[in-house]
């Protein structure tokens, strides 16, 4: 498996611009702006989904909604559907982005969400404080630690973006306590916080099976405030690779 954090030249396609508000969703596209109040489910916009498909389940007792983010502590979260996952990620390319904050670890299990079907696509964030993508395809599959990240504290507002373009899967985090523009790609990434694996990720015709944890986990340790769910099946600016 080859990785690679660094740039280079070779041509990989221009920046792209997804919507990150729910009025500007459309059938490629998902959208979710939390304002559901204590234990109260979300529903959000486009993917080409529709009623119950667009609807993410609480679950934990999920704290309702202050200054646009909710509260996200141990066993909390929001669940999506199968249908919602099949529709966006079964494809050549595709892109799961939060916008997060207020970061905090546990000892272990530090899942931000965990979708499970036949195979796996989840991020983890160890308590050293790395970010840890684990993505299980039909024939591989990788854990990998990105460098020791600075901007991953409590105070952070920060984009989380994971995506496949080009037959390869990228993930990382934009810089920490900047304004809400999410990235568009690979250049729009620190160095330090952006990797690629190679040939990795493909979940065509994957079933996902039951209701998957989008956000949170029953036995995580992670805490932080969810504000922006976005699901694609457009990818973000491939690496040059």
């Amino acid at each position: 498996m080859f990785m690679c954090d660094g740039s280079g030249a070779a041509a990989r396609g221009l920046p792209v611009y997804l919507p990150v508000v729910e009025a500007a969703a459309d059938a490629n596209t998902f959208v979710c702006e939390m304002t559901g109040g204590a234990s109260a489910n979300e529903t959000g916009a486009g993917g080409g989904v529709t009623g119950v498909d667009q609807v993410l389940t609480q679950f934990g007792g999920l704290a309702g909604v202050s200054a646009g983010f909710r509260q996200v502590n141990a066993g909390q979260g929001l669940s999506c559907t199968a249908a919602l996952l099949a529709a966006l990620m079964n494809g050549i390319e595709w892109t799961m982005m939060f916008y997060l904050s207020g970061l905090a670890f546990g000892a272990s299990v530090n899942h931000i969400n965990y979708i499970l079907g036949t195979a796996v696509l989840n991020f983890d964030l160890e308590g050293t404080g790395r970010w840890c993508p684990q993505i299980a395809g039909y024939t591989n599959a990788f854990g990998s630690n990105m460098t020791t990240l600075p901007t991953a504290t409590p105070s952070s507002n920060l984009w989380a973006a994971l995506w496949r373009k080009g037959g390869n899967t990228h993930f990382g985090f934009t810089t920490a306590g900047s304004v809400t523009v999410p990235p568009t790609g690979w250049d729009s990434i620190p160095a330090l916080q952006r990797s690629v694996a190679i040939n990795c990720g493909n979940y065509s015709g994957e079933a996902w099976a039951t209701l998957r944890d989008l956000i949170g986990y029953s036995t995580t340790n992670t805490t932080f405030k969810i504000s922006t769910i976005v699901i694609s099946k457009i990818g973000l600016q491939a690496a040059p690779v």
